[in-house]
């Protein structure tokens, strides 16, 4: 439980971050600066690319290309540079190269499951046990719960596209 204190710096952190964003924010709405992420965003947006029915084209070879230039020599993804292996995002980065197109999409593929399957496994927590229901890897009705995370997703994306929100009433 946060005390009235806790509470209190943690407002002042806020109003202070947004003043910082704000002074900084370029004329255009833009900032400048170093951005940095894991291999997961264009991970995600290859899976999401999948979900929607769509095919292999020149952006998500070239994003399979991306992901296994990142790729660590051990056959795992980082979730920051110069982090440890990390089995959340090579679990993410496997998936999203599935339906690899490229010879290095499908080596990189290749390699992580090889490393997936020398690790301990994870608990699962309620986002990747709803992901893996919207893939289709995990039945709907195996799932203790759904988080909410998943029924906030917008109508476009796989989750409402298949028709489970009839079925969960989350229309």
């Amino acid at each position: 439980m946060l005390t009235s204190a806790a509470i209190i710096r943690l407002g002042d952190s806020l109003i202070k971050t947004r003043e910082y964003l704000l002074a900084t924010q370029r004329q255009d709405g833009t900032w400048t600066g170093r951005v940095t992420s894991d291999p997961r965003i264009t991970a995600f947006y290859m899976i999401t690319h999948r979900s929607l029915g769509r095919s292999a084209d020149d952006r998500t070879r070239e994003m399979e290309l991306y992901l296994s230039s990142k790729q660590l020599g051990c056959g795992s993804w980082q979730a920051w540079p110069g982090g440890e292996p990390d089995v959340d995002v090579t679990a993410t980065c496997v998936l999203a190269l599935e339906i690899a197109d490229t010879e290095r999409g499908l080596l990189a593929r290749k390699l992580g499951q090889v490393w997936l399957s020398r690790q301990p496994l994870p608990v699962g927590d309620s986002f990747w046990q709803g992901f893996l229901a919207v893939n289709g890897y995990v039945d709907w009705a195996d799932l203790p719960y759904l988080t909410t995370r998943l029924i906030t997703n917008p109508k476009w994306m796989a989750l409402f596209a298949s028709g489970v929100d009839a079925n969960l009433g989350m229309q």
